[in-house]
């Protein structure tokens, strides 16, 4: 599954995979997230995979890294949150091919706090955010 939440007093779209997420989910939740009245194409964005368990192939990757932007005045950044070895390699060759097209600066980590620091986000408690999204409850 795939769902999101934005935060537009801090100018940020949170997204949370988790379980099995076919690439034409993402791909329709990216469809309806530019829907969203709040979003806005200036947001930067932080992925949490820390519960993903379906790892997409290469072929997948370059599918979700293809998919059209409408790119505010300046490059976003998205931040993804990878603790896995395997989930964080395919991330990465998600960051080579979206870096290489100049309107997303993409990031890969291990934790939420590098990710949100790299983000100029610190402070933030996403953490909660990624519970809500996943519907846990505390």
């Amino acid at each position: 599954m795939i769902d999101y939440r934005i935060l537009p007093e801090h100018s940020l779209i949170v997204l949370c995979n988790w379980g099995v997420t076919p690439v034409e989910e993402v791909l329709t939740l990216s469809q309806k997230l530019r829907t969203d009245p709040d979003y806005s194409n200036s947001y930067d964005t932080i992925v949490d995979n820390t519960h993903q368990e379906r790892q997409y192939t290469g072929e997948e990757m370059r599918r979700l890294s293809k998919r059209r932007f409408d790119p505010g005045p300046s490059p976003i950044k998205i931040a993804t949150i990878a603790p896995s070895d395997v989930t964080f390699g395919m991330c990465r060759m998600y960051q080579i091919i979206t870096d290489a097209e100049g309107h997303i600066e993409a990031g890969v980590f291990r934790d939420a706090g590098s990710a949100l620091k790299w983000l100029g986000r610190e402070g933030i408690d996403v953490e909660s955010v990624f519970e809500e999204i996943r519907g846990v409850i505390k």
